[in-house]
């Protein structure tokens, strides 16, 4: 059943939920955990390891990305160094100008 949320959604984000969803199933069957192994060790919910296997939008960025880490898909920070305009505090064609102080000539 598809969520409602992810109806919601612009369809390549949901794709995209959809296609870590299937990254996360396949990486927790590869590793041997059923789901409620998994939940276990990341302390959620067999429910939300669900979620997140079908790809719902609803489950937490924190919980996304602790289950990549537990099955070795991480770490993301290598994909976001790759891309460093993505990071906050950088600003592509942006600088800042500073102009000198005018002197005081009164």
């Amino acid at each position: 059943m598809r969520s409602r949320a992810l109806n919601q959604l612009p369809k390549p984000v949901g794709g995209d939920l959809q296609h870590l969803g299937q990254l996360i199933r396949g990486a927790r069957a590869r590793r041997g955990f059923t789901q409620a192994q998994l939940a276990d060790r990341l302390r959620v919910s067999p429910t939300t390891v669900r979620a997140a296997e079908q790809g719902d939008p609803k489950v937490a960025a924190g919980i996304l990305i602790s289950l990549l880490w537990v099955l070795g898909i991480g770490p993301i920070s290598k994909a976001l160094a790759a891309q460093p305009e993505l990071l906050p505090g950088r600003r592509p064609g942006r600088q800042r100008v500073r102009t000198p102080k005018s002197l005081d000539d009164f």
